[in-house]
């Protein structure tokens, strides 16, 4: 066995003479200058009372507050809840959006690329089929992207793309991305189980990296984007809250960019630019 910080043989990382002594000092060297609570300082207690030796030493993965662990953590259940509720509403924003756009099921397209063919590079020209639309799994601020799905008519291979700079503008055309010249709208019936299908529940939601446990702690740790909204919610909801501060119009303006209507009205200003 060899320690992976010291690189010496008869120990590990984890139980590290050296590892130790340097976390003692950083510990101490916080006291000292009148700390109760830094890092440092809770690195070692960690150290020194492995999780699982008391309820109160035990730091949750998730949260990283101390007293429970993460299967018991009440602010992952909490952020999946509203990650359920808030991706569940979008979907159906989605459904409206697609419904009332021009553009839909059955709209064809072609796509020019270069590849490498029989020692030169040659022009190959792609037929696509719009044949489906999903609705990405990220949290949504201010308006999100619906992703097409188009099928190649000749291989079957499918390209996923957004929709909306094509109802924005029929004639759409990205220099440097990938997007295929639309050739033909064509607004085909959404199948009736699309928005169920696009619905995220608890199984699904556990699976997703947001609340999927990896191993990694770096990637195990709650989103930066959970703890926003919840620090922004704590000081509008504060005694202390000045209206008139930039943090007050800043958190504002943050929650308020979460909130459906919200994103419906900024998504639904599309059908004004392609008119």
């Amino acid at each position: 066995m060899r320690c992976s910080y010291c690189h010496q043989r008869g120990h590990n990382r984890r139980t590290c003479p050296v590892l130790t002594a340097r976390m003692k000092v950083r510990h101490d060297d916080a006291i000292a200058a009148g700390h109760t609570d830094t890092w440092a300082i809770q690195e070692y207690k960690d150290r020194i009372n492995p999780k699982g030796t008391k309820k109160a030493n035990q730091r949750c993965g998730y949260c990283g507050e101390y007293g429970h662990s993460r299967r018991k953590c009440e602010k992952l259940q909490q952020d999946m809840d509203w990650y359920i509720m808030h991706h569940n509403v979008l979907v159906k924003v989605a459904h409206d959006y697609i419904v009332s756009s021009p553009v839909g099921i059955g709209s064809l397209f072609t796509s020019t690329d270069q590849r490498w063919i029989e020692g030169e590079y040659k022009q190959i020209r792609e037929h696509l089929v719009l044949t489906d639309f999903e609705v990405p799994l990220d949290i949504k601020q201010g308006e999100f992207s619906i992703h097409a799905v188009l099928q190649n008519v000749q291989s079957g291979y499918k390209h996923k793309m957004d929709i909306r700079p094509y109802v924005k503008n029929p004639a759409y055309k990205d220099r440097w991305g990938y997007a295929p010249r639309m050739v033909a709208a064509s607004t085909d019936i959404v199948p009736s189980s699309w928005v169920a299908d696009n619905l995220v529940d608890i199984a699904k939601a556990k699976q997703l990296g947001y609340f999927r446990r990896v191993g990694r702690k770096n990637e195990d740790r709650r989103s930066y984007q959970f703890a926003r909204r919840d620090q922004a919610k704590r000081y509008l909801e504060s005694a202390e809250v000045d209206t008139g501060s930039w943090r007050y119009r800043e958190y504002t303006n943050e929650l308020e960019k979460l909130e459906p209507k919200n994103i419906r009205a900024k998504m639904f200003e599309d059908f004004k630019s392609g008119e």
